[in-house]
């Protein structure tokens, strides 16, 4: 599914009309003013989210409780997401990094196009990120088949060596009517001739 949305969850209501307006040219805009419009949006309508502007302080709600939700379900690992807020302590940046915001536009706003670039940006490294995950996900997965295939091949190899040995040690047993212990001989021999072979020539 295609991420073209932009979920804007801001009590403000000029807040919520400005940035609605700096980006309804390039995504689709869905904005709610509470976490539990939110949060039915997050769970139906997440694989076509490409970012997430969220202000923290909306009503009946203090700092951080909002963002604690969402990330205990997960969703900031699936979408980015972008604080809005007049705050501009290092302390109160930093605990909103750990929980899950990627980034920050700060109020008042800069202009539209420094808003829409910060954003882009978050949205292109973002998804850039889930593709390389996606990537490296498939070639384990099929690294994985390879080594299973690689075991597999190098048991049965193994066997046949096995079977191969004890065929020459019995010939040598029965034409030359040796001892034991120069059959036991013979037969390492033979496994460092085999061994030899197997690695000149894998």
């Amino acid at each position: 599914m295609v991420r073209d949305t932009v979920l804007i969850l801001e009590e403000e209501d000029a807040s919520r009309k400005k940035l609605s307006e700096i980006f309804q040219d390039k995504y689709k805009i869905l904005a709610v003013t509470n976490e539990k419009e939110g949060l039915d949006i997050l769970r139906a309508q997440g694989p076509s989210l490409a970012v997430v502007l969220v202000n923290l302080k909306i009503p009946a709600k203090e700092n951080f409780q909002v963002l604690k939700r969402l990330s205990e379900k997960k969703f900031p690992n699936h979408i980015p997401f972008i604080m809005i807020t007049d705050e501009t302590t290092g302390a109160y940046e930093k605990k909103g990094y750990e929980y899950g915001i990627v980034s920050y536009i700060k109020k008042p706003f800069p202009s539209d196009a420094i808003v829409k670039q910060l954003v882009d940006n978050v949205v292109e490294v973002f998804q850039y990120k889930r593709h390389l995950e996606v990537t490296v996900k498939k070639q384990t997965e099929k690294l994985k088949k390879q080594n299973s295939m690689l075991k597999l091949m190098a048991e049965k190899q193994k066997h046949m060596n096995e079977v191969l040995i004890d065929s020459l040690s019995n010939i040598v047993e029965l034409r030359n009517l040796e001892s034991e212990q120069h059959i036991k001989r013979i037969r390492r021999f033979t496994l460092c001739l085999g061994n030899s072979v197997i690695n000149l020539y894998p």
